[in-house]
């Protein structure tokens, strides 16, 4: 009923607001949980799957006794503005209480919140609900979903939410004094995947023309960046469940050049494209997880790290380094900085029938535990053998994420349903249990940069 509704909706962003308040900047203290080393091997391990064409999630009610107000956000045409996220071990002083902003600073044309609750419209939506989604703690916006198709040989931007709405959605926001960044996803399941005729240069052009002159106006600069959610479709072996190696240079190449002009760019992988369980990789997505034979057979629709490949290979950027630093100090002369490629890495826990279902749903395990594990495992570092596809051009690699860029990926009250005498499909992760969840990845000293949620539009679905 209504009261369970609101009580779901209530404590899932309860949770967030909690892990706002409580988590502390950029915290990136060593692990305490060993995670077992997974040696490459050329014996294939268990096959892999998941995608899931669900992909919906909502927002709960806010905790009045909180503050969700996030990171101021910097706008503005003028791409010279910095970014500096306070408290990184590497690149953060602090002497007599002020603090020395250090040279691993970008160019961009936005801060991004130190602790993120980044929340997806839905496809092609603005509404007043993306504007109830900031007042209630919402401080990074997924807007959903561009693409890039073939105009006379020449890639060009298909798709997304109404410009004119998100731009008076976003004055709505500023009018309101919520800090917000909006990013543009690209893809999404069951989408085509993007024309790159022309190569990164002309995708990054045309993206980078259509932002400035269609998405920007009215006191809107554009959007913040790129967020690359380019995933499979329904239908087996079909162009769409197999990425290119040609398609992942594109997509490494052009966010490299949008991090060159002060762009934030992330990715949202399935957990299946990003599985640090796993040494595999491969550019088909039409694995099926061996854990799950016996109990859902014939989902073939996971991949095998193929997202593993852009972190690979375009982990990071060279930018110029910044001449001031956020309080207007002139900095000494630093040439150029490598950062990170990648702001954020949100992964989908969610996918059907992912690793995490199966060990918490299906198993019973418990959440907290599985989650430290899995940041530990992301932020410590795994090996991915590439040899397996003679195209990817590479050996083994490490492939390892700063705790800053991991975002954990939720569903809301669409998800944790099953149909009749079959385990959950997509896993649901209760506001109590987050909770938990938080504290023990925090006193682990791997808490993540933030949380994710598909959708705004579902907000408000009671688990089935």
């Amino acid at each position: 009923g209504v009261g369970r509704r609101v009580l779901l909706q209530y404590g899932i962003l309860m949770t967030v607001l909690v892990f706002v308040a409580m988590h502390p900047a950029l915290h990136r203290a060593v692990a305490k949980h060993a995670v077992p080393k997974i040696a490459a091997s050329k014996a294939p391990p268990a096959p892999h799957v998941a995608a899931s064409g669900l992909k919906v999630a909502g927002l709960a009610k806010p905790n009045p006794g909180l503050n969700p107000r996030p990171v101021g956000v910097r706008k503005g045409r003028v791409k010279t503005k910095m970014r500096a996220v306070q408290g990184r071990d590497s690149q953060l002083t602090e002497r007599g209480g002020a603090l020395e902003i250090l040279h691993e600073v970008a160019p961009t044309r936005s801060l991004l919140p130190e602790r993120v609750a980044m929340c997806y419209a839905s496809w092609s939506e603005c509404d007043d609900k993306v504007i109830s989604a900031a007042r209630q703690g919402c401080n990074v916006i997924g807007w959903f979903s561009m693409n890039f198709v073939d105009v006379g040989g020449a890639p060009s931007v298909k798709g997304g939410p109404d410009l004119a709405c998100v731009r008076k959605v976003a004055k709505a926001l500023r009018d309101e004094g919520l800090p917000t960044t909006h990013l543009i996803s690209v893809g999404g399941w069951d989408q085509p995947h993007p024309f790159i005729g022309g190569g990164a240069p002309a995708v990054w052009s045309a993206w980078k023309s259509w932002n400035e002159e269609q998405a920007a106006g009215d006191g809107f600069a554009g959007f913040d960046g790129l967020d690359w959610d380019v995933e499979g479709c329904d239908g087996g072996a079909i162009p769409c469940n197999e990425f290119s190696i040609e398609l992942l240079d594109t997509m490494g190449q052009v966010s490299q050049l949008a991090k060159k002009e002060g762009y934030l760019v992330t990715m949202a992988p399935m957990e299946s494209y990003l599985d640090p369980s796993s040494p595999m990789f491969d550019r088909a997505l039409t694995h099926e997880y061996q854990e799950w034979k016996g109990v859902v057979d014939g989902f073939k629709y996971h991949g095998a790290n193929t997202y593993a490949y852009l972190l690979a290979k375009y982990p990071t950027t060279r930018v110029p380094a910044p001449t001031h630093s956020l309080d207007g100090a002139v900095l000494p002369p630093a040439g150029y900085n490598e950062v990170p490629t990648f702001d954020l890495v949100s992964i989908q826990l969610y996918e059907s029938y992912s690793h995490a279902d199966f060990a918490i749903a299906v198993q019973g395990g418990d959440a907290a535990a599985y989650l430290v594990r899995l940041i530990t495992a992301l932020t410590t570092g795994w090996v991915v053998d590439f040899s397996w596809d003679p195209a990817a051009g590479m050996g083994t690699k490490l492939i390892k994420l700063s705790a800053q860029q991991v975002i954990l990926g939720l569903a809301n009250g669409w998800a944790g349903g099953a149909d009749a005498g079959q385990p959950v499909k997509a896993l649901l992760l209760p506001p109590p249990v987050l909770q938990k969840s938080f504290v023990a990845m925090r006193n682990a000293g791997v808490a993540p940069r933030g949380f994710m949620f598909w959708d705004i539009k579902e907000e408000g679905l009671v688990p089935p």
